[in-house]
């Protein structure tokens, strides 16, 4: 089997095994079977009407409902918000079992709709090169992608069709990093936005890795306005006094921050 075709099969075996959702935190009432509780909560509280799997009880106290998995992410993130929404029902949630995938895809369709952005960068969309643009967001955008061979990982761009723009290319030296970059005119200037994603450790691999992305970026740095989006995996940065833990991947990307002029906004 090939590393693509492998992949694609541990996604789907993943899907299989992670295919309930689960209400939690109802409390049991004397004299009314869990079912027909679960059933009528359903009814009164939410906007769906799923079927019910099982029902289990954490001692006397609490119970946890297994749902079927028919239905859809948005609307199951819908009735979690309504239920968050109310004092009644606060401590009462709805826990999508979503593979990775599912909940990033689930989160940017959420923003999408809040927001209406023109421009998504995108960290760890989990996709292959085997995928097509189409598994990810729906038409009226497109894709500029850097994806993993393997599981895991991946940056990208999601642009509305509408929005002119540039794709900046990457030396084959740094064809490693996950990065991708465009370039977009706004108002006479050109804006490079530039995705980056370091999946993280501190050993002498992720020291390489480090080194090499921060030549990449300073590479790519040469928009009159450059944007550097992404995780870096560096939690511990004060963007108050610019300062940093005494590390060397921690340096180099402090030294690469100084040098370009960039600051956190």
């Amino acid at each position: 089997m090939t590393k693509a075709l492998w992949t694609v099969e541990e996604e789907r075996k993943e899907e299989e095994r992670r295919s309930k959702n689960v209400l939690s935190g109802l409390e049991p009432q004397p004299g009314i079977a869990d079912m027909e509780l679960v059933s009528k909560f359903c009814e009164d509280n939410l906007t769906i009407k799923p079927q019910i799997i099982r029902t289990r009880r954490f001692g006397n106290c609490k119970m946890c409902v297994t749902l079927n998995n028919s239905t859809s992410v948005e609307d199951l993130i819908a009735s979690s918000r309504i239920l968050r929404a109310s004092p009644t029902t606060k401590k009462i949630f709805i826990n999508p079992d979503l593979s990775k995938r599912q909940a990033e895809l689930a989160y940017l369709k959420r923003q999408e709709r809040l927001y209406k952005p023109e421009i998504f960068s995108v960290i760890e969309t989990w996709l292959t090169p085997n995928d097509p643009d189409s598994l990810f967001f729906p038409p009226g955008y497109v894709f500029v992608r850097w994806d993993r061979e393997t599981r895991g990982g991946g940056v990208a761009f999601i642009i509305k069709d509408t929005v002119p723009y540039r794709v900046v290319s990457v030396s084959s030296a740094f064809s490693h990093i996950e990065i991708v970059s465009i370039d977009i005119a706004i108002s006479n200037k050109n804006y490079r936005f530039i995705s980056y994603y370091r999946s993280g450790g501190f050993d002498m691999l992720a020291e390489k890795y480090a080194f090499d992305s921060a030549q990449c970026i300073k590479e790519l740095c040469k928009g009159d306005i450059n944007c550097l989006m992404g995780d870096f995996n560096l939690p511990n940065i004060d963007w108050i006094n610019y300062s940093a833990p005494n590390n060397c991947i921690y340096d180099i990307f402090m030294d690469l921050f100084s040098e370009l002029g960039l600051h956190q906004l």
